[in-house]
Order: C-alpha cells, then sequence, then structure tokens
C-alpha cells in the first residue's frame, strides 16, 4: 500500500534513468514491457526486492502480461514517496528524542517518546500542542497506554495527521 497524501515528485534526471532503462527493453516501441522486465528494471535502479513485486502488480493490474509505461512510472514514484515520507518521519522521531533526552541518557537504539519529550520539543520548536492534542495523539499512538511511543506508533500517529 502506498501513502500519497501528498504528491511527491520524481527528478528529471530519476525519470530520464527510468526512461532510459524502459526503452532498453520496449524494443517494439509500445510503451510497454514484459513483467520479467520490469522486475529487472527496478532492481537496477535500486528498488528493494520487497516493494519489486507490488509495483509490478499494481502496473499490471489485469494481468495481461504487459507493463505499461505510465502507469509503472506512476507506481515508482508512489513508492518513492513513501520512502521519503518514512524517512522524514524517521528523522522527526529521531529529533523529538535527541531534543528531548538528556545526553546521559541518550541511547538511540531504544528510543521512545513520551507526552512529555513531544510537548517539551514542540515548546522549543515554536509549535507548542495543547493538553487535547496532546492527549489524543497518546491515546491514539499508545492504545497500551504505557506512555511510550516507539518508532511505529509515532509514524501510524503521523499518517494520521494532516502533516503527511
Amino acid at each position: 500500500m502506498y501513502y500519497t497524501h501528498k504528491k511527491y515528485s520524481l527528478d528529471k534526471h530519476k525519470v530520464s534513468e527510468i526512461n532510459s532503462l524502459f526503452a532498453k527493453y520496449d524494443l517494439a516501441d509500445l510503451h510497454r514491457i514484459s513483467p520479467k522486465d520490469a522486475r529487472e528494471l527496478l532492481r537496477t535502479i535500486g528498488i528493494p526486492q520487497n516493494a519489486i513485486h507490488d509495483i509490478v502488480a499494481k502496473s499490471d493490474p489485469e494481468h495481461r502480461g504487459s507493463v505499461r509505461y505510465t502507469p509503472f512510472l506512476e507506481n515508482i514514484r508512489h513508492y518513492l514517496g513513501e520512502e521519503h515520507i518514512l524517512q522524514e518521519m524517521r528523522s522527526l522521531f529521531q529529533l523529538v528524542y535527541q531534543i528531548s533526552t538528556p545526553l546521559d541518557a541518550y541511547h538511540p537504539e531504544v528510543s521512545k517518546l513520551t507526552i512529555e519529550k513531544i510537548r517539551k520539543t514542540a515548546s522549543i520548536l515554536g509549535e507548542p500542542l495543547t493538553d487535547n492534542n496532546l492527549k489524543d495523539m497518546m491515546e491514539y499512538a499508545d492504545p497500551e497506554n504505557t506512555g511510550m511511543i516507539d518508532i511505529h506508533a509515532f509514524v501510524r500517529t503521523m499518517r494520521k495527521t494532516s502533516i503527511w
């Protein structure tokens, strides 16, 4: 599943690279290639194996045995956009953790956020959150009521907001 709240654009160099590779496989110039060739192209541009099947399947939804260029490019854009968004969320999570954690207690491998850490960071960044905002966030992110949010809960919560 691809998250497409905000449209992610591929830069012209990446589009050019994909276009050139696609043309290499599209010998008849029909703007379509085989799923096998599509998988090879995706490996060439560095798409991880676990995402390749989804991109190819979404690019040939009728299972006709050919992948058309436009939906293929759009599905690559969606995937790379999702990766970009996840990286931004991970970076934000680490920033909140770093800002709100004393140096002698900093352990990035076990980082978790508390309502106090989120409040402190928001205040430092000039984005004060109301108690109701924080309460709603914690109820959604921490249904077991542990008082701690890990990276997975943070990403899930951020996706619920209109930020991403």
